[in-house]
């Protein structure tokens, strides 16, 4: 067994975020449950029809986004990794989903 190889501290969340596959259909609702400065952990219904890259819309509209690549899947989740580093010096998704909803 493998141990614990996270650096990042992650915060854990409970916060519909949506998934755009970069194809024709609609971003789809998904919730976020832990997040760093590197990646997160998401909680959707089928992680097969999931494509490796995709963009994370932490709001709607899409103003504000992360690039991901899928690091691990399971049945209903899977962790993700950003693909560019997070503007700021340690700004995490978890914070910007509190500024956001604020």
């Amino acid at each position: 067994m493998r141990g614990e190889r996270r650096t990042d501290r992650r915060h854990a969340l409970h916060y519909t975020v949506y998934i755009d596959a970069g194809d024709a259909n609609a971003p789809r609702p998904c919730l976020l449950l832990e997040a760093s400065s590197r990646g997160a952990r998401l909680a959707i219904g089928d992680t097969t029809t999931l494509p490796d890259r995709f963009r994370l819309l932490l709001v709607r509209n899409g103003t504000s986004y992360r690039e991901c690549r899928v690091a691990w899947r399971s049945a209903s989740q899977v962790g993700v990794a950003y693909l560019k580093p997070v503007a700021g010096a340690a700004k995490t998704a978890a914070a910007e989903v509190v500024e956001i909803d604020a």
